[in-house]
């Protein structure tokens, strides 16, 4: 099978977001986050509406999953809370909330992670200020800055996008 292109669709955001999850929550190496990624593609394969096929998506996964333990998970803070929920009043009662996919507590800093999988390049354009990416970092300071669950007094705050794509990954 040949991948000309990434997935265009959702479910492969959804299976590659519950694959990351199980890594953390179960210590996972290689294959068993292989493994996960093959099981959560075999739940949702019905749902599939992309011009990538599922045996395509179950190939494009395996690699990405090998280039992310060869350069970004070994690495990574293990300090973690997954798929934090988090739910804040601003002034005038207006509720906001937002799930985050992964929080570090690393020491001083308390990070963001956000798993992307489109495209780095693009990514890289909505970082800007005023883009999406961007918008999203300032809007997650402003939950966890006003959260009474997440101890973020005298810490720094920071918002990590992670492109599971991205062959460069380095640490995170």
């Amino acid at each position: 099978v040949k991948v000309s292109h990434a997935p265009t669709g959702p479910v492969f955001g959804i299976v590659m977001h519950e694959t990351m999850e199980k890594i953390y929550k179960e210590n996972l190496q290689t294959d068993g986050a292989i493994a996960a990624f093959d099981k959560s593609l075999s739940i949702h394969e019905a749902e599939i509406i992309d011009t990538m096929s599922a045996k395509e998506m179950k190939e494009y996964g395996h690699k990405l999953i090998k280039n992310l333990f060869e350069s970004y998970i070994p690495n990574s803070c293990k300090d973690v809370r997954l798929e934090e929920e988090i739910h804040v009043t601003l002034v005038d009662n207006l509720p906001i909330n937002g799930i985050i996919d992964k929080l570090e507590f690393d020491g001083d800093t308390v990070r963001v992670v956000d798993y992307k999988t489109g495209s780095a390049l693009h990514g890289i354009e909505e970082l800007s200020v005023g883009g999406n990416y961007w918008r999203q970092a300032v809007f997650y300071n402003i939950l966890l800055e006003e959260s009474a669950n997440i101890d973020t007094n005298g810490k720094t705050i920071e918002t990590r996008y992670v492109f599971l794509d991205d062959d460069s990954q380095e640490n995170g």
